[in-house]
């Protein structure tokens, strides 16, 4: 009768910790034991909580910035397509990037070809 009066609170502490760590970031144990079983679940729901909080933030700011990326690479891409200057982006090597629609009709090539 003890084995099972602690097994089964743990049992049941343990399956919400699975649920958990496969993402079910909603899952409480919710155990209402007035021992220590009861104390881990309480620590252990609240420390979920909070990690729910955590990521719900977290997916916030990562929009958030997503949203402001997208803005700012419109801009850019505005920019340097509306240039009247011909435009050539190297990386280190010196290989071509980008070059924005001046540069390539000036020099006789089309977007989609690598040849004049």
């Amino acid at each position: 009768m003890i084995a099972t009066r602690l097994s089964m609170p743990l049992e049941h502490l343990s399956r919400t910790v699975r649920k958990i760590k496969a993402g079910d970031l909603t899952a409480r144990s919710s155990l209402t034991t007035s021992d220590e079983i009861g104390s881990l679940s309480v620590a252990f729901d609240s420390m979920a909580e909070k990690i729910q909080r955590w990521n719900e933030e977290l997916e916030n700011q990562v929009k958030e910035r997503t949203k402001q990326l997208m803005e700012s690479e419109r801009k850019y891409r505005d920019l340097f397509e509306s240039a009247t200057d011909a435009i050539f982006i190297l990386d280190l090597q010196g290989n071509f990037i980008d070059v924005n629609r001046i540069a390539y009709t000036r020099l006789g090539y089309s977007k989609r070809r690598c040849s004049p």
